[in-house]
């Protein structure tokens, strides 16, 4: 009942929960990634900054060096469940998934990395061994994807 009165008030803030335990969840959030006018309507984001050992690095700068975009690729592609598909109205290829997942897709490709070899290669071969996947838990308030690497 308390959730449901909950989402009453947020509606009135014009804010729509359409599933209560997104709204029970919500209660742990640290972070929020929002596009820059704060929506989360929209559905695609784009990366802008990258925090790597202990410095933020603007994307656009030619200073990212190919050794910290190896390593944020390998990171992302172990990390997403974005698809790579064909547009039928551009016959190019895009992401599919998540929007922030998207989001970090298009990040490599921006930067010329070949994600779709990184996506087969973490499919196709065992380089990548997935040991397990713990579920995103607001008692632990986190969700863990290991790798053997």
């Amino acid at each position: 009942m308390a959730l449901a009165l909950s989402t009453d008030r947020l509606k009135d803030d014009n804010l729509l929960i359409k599933n209560l335990k997104a709204l029970e969840n919500s209660g742990y959030l640290t972070d929020i990634v929002t596009s820059k006018t704060s929506t989360l309507t929209k559905g695609t984001l784009e990366v802008k900054f990258v925090y790597t050992q202990g410095s933020v690095h603007d994307v656009r700068s030619p200073l990212i060096m190919k050794q910290v975009l190896d390593t944020i690729n390998e990171l992302i592609v172990l990390n997403t469940n974005v698809k790579i598909e064909m547009d039928d109205q551009t016959q190019k290829y895009k992401a599919v998934g998540s929007p922030l997942e998207v989001g970090m897709v298009n990040f490599l490709v921006q930067n010329r990395i070949s994600v779709i070899d990184s996506l087969e290669e973490k499919e196709n071969i065992n380089k990548y061994s997935l040991r397990t996947v713990i579920p995103f838990s607001s008692t632990r308030k986190k969700m863990v994807v290991a790798y053997k690497i």
